[in-house]
C-alpha cells in the first residue's frame, strides 16, 4: 500500500499542528516495499516510500528512512548515482532540499555516501593508492537492491531497509592485466528503525584478487550545516564541542587523513589511529543545531560500535569561507590487515550507528553509553561498585599528590599533608604519584629502573596512618618504549618493536634527547618482559600500585611486521594481555594507573591520570562527555593547570598572588563538580606552606576532598547526568590554564563562581554537586532537567534557588518536589 499522502491544507498548517499530525499516522500498519531491476537505475517514485517530512523539497533522488531520520540519495543519473544528497532530522523546522546539509551557494551540497582507498598488494604505498567514492565510482551498475518501510503501530517504531549496491567498480591502475582489470562490488544496508540507523558494508573482492583494501568511510558526511547555531561535538580529552568560526579548533582540521598524502613513510607515527587517549578518547561524534521556535537543540550522533576497539579514524572538521561554511563527520573503517590481497570480501566488522536525537551533547553521550555499556568488551567488569578488582583505597582517596626527589624532607611533607587532610574525617587515603625514584635519568634507559638507595625504606615510612590518613606510593614507569642505547640487550628487543611501512621502528624524542622505539604489545616478549619489571619493582618495594606511562595516552600504532602477525585488533588486544600479566605479577592490592583516558583499556586500568582533560589549547568547548558516558565505570585524577609547579612556589613562603589564587581555586572546584578525583599537585616546597595557598584556600582544597569521600555513591559510582541551567546568570571569572604543556598564556575561559553538575547514583537519587570556589556568597539559580536522555522536557524540570557560602563546597539532594542540602 502507499504511504497516506499529505493533502495540502495540512501542509499549510503550523508546525505545531503538523506535530501532531505526524504522531497521528504513526499509528497506521502500513508497508511499503520497492525492489528495483539491477539492470537500471531505479527512478523510485517519492510519495510511495518517502516518510512524511514537512518542508521538504525533493530533488532528483529517493528517501530511505522514518520520520525521525531520513536520507535522501541521488539519483538524477548513472554517473552521480549513490550520492548523498539530503539528510533529515525529526523536528528540523527548516529542512529545505537537503535538511541538515548545507546548501551551499554554488549548489554542491551533496556528500558521498562512503569512500573506499586500495592499492596494488605488490607496489610500495602510496604510489599506487586508488581512491572510489559512492557518487564517481565508475561501475557496470549502480542500483538500489530493495527497499522495504514499515509504518508505526502502536508497539513498534517506524522501520525502513535499504540495500543498495555499486556493481563492478573499476580500479584504474590496479588491474591484473588490460584485459582482465579488477573490479570490486560495493552492497551497503542501512536498517532505520525510529531515529537510529545502522549501517553495514561489504566489499565484494571476487574479482579483486592482488588489489589490497586499506580503508572504507562510512559515513562520509562532508557538507553538515555549519551557521552560526550549529556545533560539532568529538571526544577530544574529556570531550569538546565547537562551532565553525574560523577560529574554531577544528576548522581547516585535517579532513583525509586516509589518503595517501596524509601516510606517513618515515619512521614517526603514521596515522592517529583511535584508540587513543588524546584526540579521540572515544568512538563517537556528533552535530548539533538549533531549532528556530524553542531554542532546543536537534542533532546527528555518528558512532562507531565497535565491541573490540580496532584500529580506526574520525576525523571532525569545518572548512569553507564565511559564506559557505560546512562541517564534516567521517568514520574511517579499516581491513583486518592492510596486505590482504586475497579474493575474500571485506565485511564491515561492527555496525556503524548514525541517529537523530533531541538535546545537546550531553543527550548524543548517552546513545553512546547505551550501547558501550552493553556492548562493549570494556564495560563487562561492570560499576567500580562491583569491581573486586581494583584495590579499596583507590575509590576512597580524594586527592593525589606528584612527588619528584626522595629525602627527609619528602617524608616531612607528606606527612604534614596527611595531618591536614586528616582534619576531615572522611579523608582516609592520600594518593604519591613518585617521579625520580630511580636512579637513571628520567626518560632514559626504559624499561630498566633501579631504586634509589632507601627508596624501599622510604616507602615503609610513607605508607602509615599519619593523622588518620594512609599515604599510597605509587613510582614511575614508562609501559610503551624501549631505549636502544640502554642495558636492555638488543635482541630480541629489536624483533618486538612496532614497525612503520617502510620496516623500521617507530620512534619518538622527549625532554631527555633520547631516540626510543616504540614497543609491539603484540609482542609475548613485550608483553613479559614490562609486567616482569613493573611486578618486580611492586612487590621489591612493597608499592601501592605502579604507574605505566602512555599507555592509555598514545596514539594506537599500526604495526607492519609479519612476524607479530599483528592486525587491526592487535594494538588493543596485545596491550590488554600486557595489562593483565602487569596485575598479575603485582597482586591483587596493588593498583595500575596510565596516562590520559582511553576507553579501550577502562576494564585493565584502576584509574587514569587525567591532566590534560580540561586543556585550554582547544579554546573553550571543554565539556565532560567522558564523565557522561563513564561516570560510576573510572576513576579520573589531576589537573595540569593549576598554578603552582614549576612556575610557582619554589621556596617555602612563596604566595600565589589573588589572581592565580583565584585560578586554583576554580580548577579544583571544576574537578570536584565533574566527578574528578582532586590532584596532581607539586610538592616541592612545603606544605606548611600548603602550595602557596591562603589558609582559607587550602581548608577549600580539603573541603572539597572531603565532600567527595562523604558521597561515593554519587561521584565516584554515579552518573553525571543533564547539565543544569541557570535561570539568573552567574558572575564569572577568567579561568587561565597554567600548565606548562601547551599552555597559551594569553588564553582563558569565562568560568563561573559557582560550579555545578547534576549526579544520578545507582538507585535512583539525584543530587548535584556545588560549589562557589569566590571569596564571597553567590546565588545559585538553576533548572534541572530530569527527562530522559534523548527527551528534554520542561514538564521534568525543576528549579534549584539558594545561595550558596563563600568557598563551599555541598551534595544537594533533588527530585521533582524538592531540594535538600545533604
Amino acid at each position: 500500500k502507499k504511504i497516506r499522502k499529505r493533502n495540502k491544507a495540512g501542509a499549510m498548517r503550523s508546525l505545531q499542528s503538523r506535530v501532531r499530525y505526524l504522531c497521528a499516522i504513526l499509528f497506521a500498519a502500513v508497508v511499503c516495499v520497492c525492489r528495483a531491476q539491477p539492470s537500471a537505475v531505479p527512478n523510485v517514485v517519492a510519495d510511495q516510500n518517502a516518510p512524511e517530512i514537512p518542508n521538504i523539497t525533493l530533488g532528483p533522488g529517493f528517501l530511505v528512512g522514518t520520520e525521525q531520520l531520513a536520507f535522501r540519495i541521488y539519483n538524477g543519473s548513472q554517473q552521480n548515482w549513490g550520492c548523498l544528497d539530503g539528510v533529515y532530522v525529526g523536528g528540523d523546522p527548516r529542512p529545505g532540499e537537503r535538511g541538515i546539509l548545507a546548501s551551499i551557494p554554488d549548489g554542491q551540497g551533496a556528500t558521498p555516501m562512503w569512500q573506499l582507498t586500495a592499492t596494488a598488494c605488490n607496489d610500495s604505498f602510496p604510489a599506487s593508492q586508488l581512491v572510489l567514492q559512492s557518487c564517481t565510482a565508475v561501475c557496470a551498475k549502480k542500483y538500489l537492491v530493495s527497499l522495504e518501510a514499515e509504518q508505526a503501530t502502536a508497539t513498534n517504531l517506524q522501520t525502513t531497509t535499504a540495500t543498495l549496491r555499486w556493481e563492478s567498480c573499476e580500479t584504474p591502475f590496479l588491474g591484473r592485466s588490460a584485459s582482465k582489470a579488477s573490479t570490486l562490488d560495493i552492497d551497503v544496508s542501512v536498517t532505520i528503525v525510529g531515529g537510529v540507523s545502522t549501517w553495514s558494508a561489504t566489499i565484494g573482492k571476487a574479482n579483486a584478487k592482488g588489489v589490497c583494501i586499506q580503508s572504507f568511510t562510512v559515513p562520509d558526511l562532508r557538507t553538515l550545516r555549519a551557521n552560526s547555531s550549529e556545533e560539532v561535538v568529538y571526544p577530544y580529552m574529556f570531550g569538546a564541542r565547537s562551532n565553525c568560526s574560523a577560529s574554531s579548533p577544528v576548522f581547516a582540521a585535517e579532513q583525509f587523513p586516509e589518503v595517501s598524502t596524509q601516510h606517513h613513510l618515515s619512521d614517526s607515527k603514521e596515522q592517529a589511529w583511535m584508540p587513543n587517549g588524546w584526540e579521540r578518547t572515544m568512538s563517537y561524534t556528533a552535530w548539533t543545531g538549533d531549532t528556530a521556535e524553542s531554542g532546543d537543540r536537534i542533532g546527528l550522533y555518528v558512532g562507531s560500535h565497535d565491541p573490540e576497539s580496532r584500529l580506526k579514524m574520525m576525523p571532525v572538521y569545518c572548512s569553507g569561507t564565511a559564506d559557505a561554511r560546512v562541517a564534516g563527520l567521517r568514520a574511517i573503517h579499516i581491513p583486518n590487515t592492510f596486505g590482504d590481497g586475497s579474493d575474500a570480501d571485506f565485511v564491515l566488522p561492527y555496525p556503524v550507528v548514525i541517529a537523530a536525537f533531541n538535546g545537546s551533547w550531553w543527550d548524543a553521550a548517552q546513545l553512546y553509553r547505551g550501547w558501550s555499556l552493553n556492548s562493549a568488551v570494556w564495560t563487562k567488569r561492570g560499576n567500580l561498585s562491583v569491581r573486586s578488582d581494583i584495590p579499596s583505597w583507590v575509590l576512597q582517596a580524594p586527592l593525589w599528590v606528584r612527588q619528584d626527589s626522595m629525602s627527609n624532607r619528602t617524608i616531612e611533607t607528606i606527612n604534614t599533608l596527611q595531618r591536614f587532610l586528616g582534619e576531615d574525617s572522611a579523608i582516609t587515603d592520600l594518593g604519591v604519584h613518585w617521579y625520580s625514584w630511580n636512579t637513571e635519568a628520567f626518560d632514559t634507559h626504559y624499561p630498566i629502573y633501579t631504586p634509589k638507595e632507601g627508596f624501599a625504606e622510604a616507602v615503609s615510612q610513607l605508607q602509615q596512618n599519619v593523622g588518620g590518613v594512609t599515604a599510597r606510593v605509587v613510582p614511575y614507569t614508562n609501559g610503551r618504549l624501549w631505549d636502544p642505547a640502554g642495558p636492555l640487550p638488543n635482541e630480541p628487543a629489536s624483533q618486538s618493536t612496532c614497525n612503520s611501512r617502510n620496516g623500521t621502528a617507530y620512534h619518538e624524542t622527549y625532554g631527555s634527547g633520547v631516540r626510543f622505539d616504540v614497543m609491539n604489545p603484540a609482542s609475548v616478549y613485550m608483553q613479559d618482559e614490562w609486567s616482569t619489571v613493573v611486578g618486580t619493582i611492586a612487590v621489591k618495594n612493597n608499592v601501592s600500585g605502579v604507574y605505566s606511562d602512555q599507555i592509555t595516552c598514545s596514539h594506537a600504532e599500526a604495526c607492519y611486521d609479519d612476524a607479530q602477525q599483528t592486525n587491526a585488533t592487535s594494538w588493543v588486544a596485545g596491550t590488554r594481555a600486557m595489562l593483565g600479566k602487569m596485575a598479575t605479577k603485582i597482586g591483587p592490592t596493588r593498583m595500575l594507573i596510565s596516562e590520559s583516558m582511553n576507553e579501550a583499556m577502562l576494564s585493565h586500568m584502576d584509574a587514569f591520570l587525567s591532566i590534560y582533560g580540561w586543556l585550554g589549547t582547544i579554546g573553550c568547548g571543554t565539556i565532560p562527555s567522558w564523565q557522561a558516558v563513564y561516570g560510576g565505570w573510572t576513576i579520573n585524577m589531576g589537573d595540569i593547570r593549576f598554578p603552582n609547579e614549576p612556575k610557582i612556589p619554589t621556596a617555602a613562603g612563596l604566595t600565589l598572588n589573588s589572581t592565580e589564587a583565584a585560578t586554583f581555586r576554580a580548577i579544583a572546584a571544576q574537578n570536584f563538580v565533574s566527578g574528578n578525583v582532586l590532584g596532581w599537585f607539586g610538592t616541592t616546597s612545603s606544605w606548611a606552606n600548603t602550595m602557596g595557598l591562603k589558609d582559607s584556600d587550602a581548608a577549600f582544597v580539603r573541603l572539597l576532598a572531603g565532600t567527595r569521600a562523604r558521597h561515593p555513591k554519587f561521584l565516584t559510582f554515579g552518573r553525571l547526568w543533564r547539565r543544569p541551567k541557570w535561570v539568573v546568570p552567574p558572575l564569572t571569572m577568567p579561568l587561565h590554564d597554567y600548565g606548562y604543556m601547551e599552555h597559551d598564556p594569553t588564553q582563558s575561559c569565562p568560568t563561573s563562581f559557582v560550579l555545578v553538575e547534576c549526579w544520578l547514583s545507582g538507585d535512583g537519587d539525584y543530587a548535584l554537586a556545588v560549589a562557589n570556589h569566590a571569596e564571597t556568597p553567590m546565588l545559585l539559580d538553576v533548572e534541572v532537567d530530569l527527562g530522559e536522555p534523548g527527551k528534554p522536557s520542561r514538564d521534568s524540570t525543576i528549579r534549584v534557588n539558594q545561595t550558596i557560602p563563600a568557598l563551599s563546597a555541598r551534595m544537594i539532594s533533588i527530585s521533582p518536589q524538592t531540594s535538600t542540602q545533604v
